[in-house]
């Protein structure tokens, strides 16, 4: 998202990239027909995404037009991210994590040969992410050589980054945990959560997905740690639920709809 808008990925039949008011109101098709478009992210001029099943990384402008390919050829790219520089994305069939500029041009490996790379974030100095081999990682953009933030966590999920940590959702032991992002001890913020999944975290709280394979479950607790708290709980009937937040709101994504709750 951005400061006036919410943008997501229909990798259905129609294959749209779409923004809706962060207020509400009608959605614009930014680009359509697009194969099996996963992942969204956003920065000043446009919107990017990837084709895991056809190697593609894609963008199109904030007010649409022709969507390009940055890159192609990829092994199942997945998660993405950007900052002001570059786009950053997991292929997860060759376990490489890729960037590419912003205007396109050779991809370049960061590290190579990870198990399989999740979830990707992204600060002003490193690229984080989550592997299904239990590790947490991190490395630096303009380098190659991977450091692990944690290891042994039980299926980390969604990451996510402020100014001083990394946080994740362990689905399978339903752990919420964080860690330095300089290293240190891997601390749990909660507990016992059902299969927790897309995260996101601002100044204060850290706020998740749990899913029970019925119904979801919207939670926060402290960035501190704490009392886990449940702010919704709805029927699933279909898809994932994706997640995300601004200063004043919480936003996400369910049974084909998507959703506002004010924080406070």
């Amino acid at each position: 998202m951005d400061t006036a808008n919410l943008y997501f990925t229909d990798p259905s039949v129609s294959g749209k990239v779409t923004k809706v008011s962060t207020a509400g109101g009608n959605t614009t098709v930014l680009a359509s027909q697009q194969e099996s478009p996963q992942g969204v992210a956003v920065d000043s001029t446009s919107v990017y995404w990837t084709s895991p099943d056809h190697g593609l990384v894609m963008k199109v402008a904030l007010d649409g037009g022709d969507p390009v390919a940055i890159a192609s050829e990829q092994a199942g790219p997945t998660s993405i991210a950007v900052d002001a520089t570059n786009v950053y994305w997991a292929n997860e069939r060759d376990g490489t994590l890729k960037k590419v500029a912003i205007d396109g041009g050779e991809p370049v490996t960061l590290p190579s040969r990870q198990s399989i790379p999740v979830s990707v974030a992204v600060d002003a100095n490193n690229v984080y992410w989550t592997d299904r081999d239990g590790s947490v990682m991190k490395v630096a953009i303009e380098d190659s050589d991977p450091v692990a933030l944690a290891t042994g966590q039980a299926a980390p999920q969604s990451v996510a980054v402020d100014a001083a940590n990394v946080y994740w959702a362990n689905n399978d032991d339903g752990s919420i945990m964080k860690v330095a992002i300089d290293g240190g001890e891997p601390r749990p913020l909660a507990f016992g959560q059902l299969h927790p999944q897309s995260i996101a975290v601002d100044a204060v709280d850290v706020y998740w997905v749990n899913w029970d394979g019925n119904s979801y479950q919207l939670m926060r607790v402290p960035i501190s740690g704490g009392s886990p708290v449940e702010l919704v709980s709805e029927q699933l009937t279909g898809g994932q639920v994706v997640l995300t937040v601004d200063e004043t709101s919480i936003y996400w994504s369910a049974n084909r709809k998507l959703m506002k709750l004010a924080k406070h």
